[in-house]
């Protein structure tokens, strides 16, 4: 059954790169088998989640920065504290470069767009470098847009090469290029573990009506 679910995995991974299906329904099998007795439950395996300190952080963003696709991604989490659910459904329209606020008012999960966890839209901060590096993303788009033929500009942030949401199962972990990068925390998701760096000093607040 697990080699069952691994082939079908990879070819809806494919599928999402085609622009076929929104989001790959098998990592959602994961969960309908019948646990073991020596398995953990979804809030025992948050909490042995190992935030990344300063230092590992840092150096996981410089070498991140070797992947421009995804570099945007990890700084925004690093920087901000939104979920990885809120980051791959912001839409551009969703952005205040000049301002520097991010409007976060739904979240992609399952391939679906809900609302966020909160149950309602708040604003974010953004640093000055984060405003930087989103508006060099907005333009290296535009060149992509060209370059693939796409008729119009992808209404989502971060896409894939068909102009769909990113997802979990399509973003890399960067790879260390340094014995001292070695450290970096492998118990949980990359995405999860380098949004709860900055979890304990988020500066959000809700959205006027």
């Amino acid at each position: 059954m697990r080699l069952i679910r691994a082939v079908l995995s990879v070819l809806l991974s494919d599928a999402v790169d085609d622009g076929i299906i929104l989001a790959n329904a098998a990592l959602q099998l994961r969960g309908s088998r019948r646990r073991r007795p020596d398995s953990i439950s979804q809030a025992e395996r948050q909490k042995k989640i190992r935030p990344m300190n300063h230092g590992q952080l840092a150096a996981f963003l410089a070498t991140a920065q070797a992947d421009s696709r995804h570099y945007p991604l990890f700084l925004l989490l690093a920087r901000t504290g939104l979920r990885p659910g809120e980051a791959y459904a912001l839409q551009w329209g969703d952005l205040d470069l000049r301002g520097r606020e991010i409007r976060v008012e739904r979240s992609l999960s399952a391939g679906q767009i809900e609302t966020p966890k909160t149950g309602q839209t708040r604003t974010v901060d953004m640093s000055e470098q984060l405003a930087r590096t989103l508006r060099r993303l907005e333009i290296d788009r535009m060149v992509e847009k060209l370059r693939l033929g796409w008729q119009e500009m992808p209404l989502w942030i971060f896409c894939t090469d068909v102009g769909t949401p990113l997802d979990e199962s399509r973003v890399r972990r960067p790879s260390p290029r340094r014995s001292s990068e070695r450290s970096f925390p492998d118990s949980a998701s990359t995405t999860s573990v380098t949004r709860s760096r900055h979890c304990s000093w988020p500066r959000t607040r809700p959205s006027p009506t």
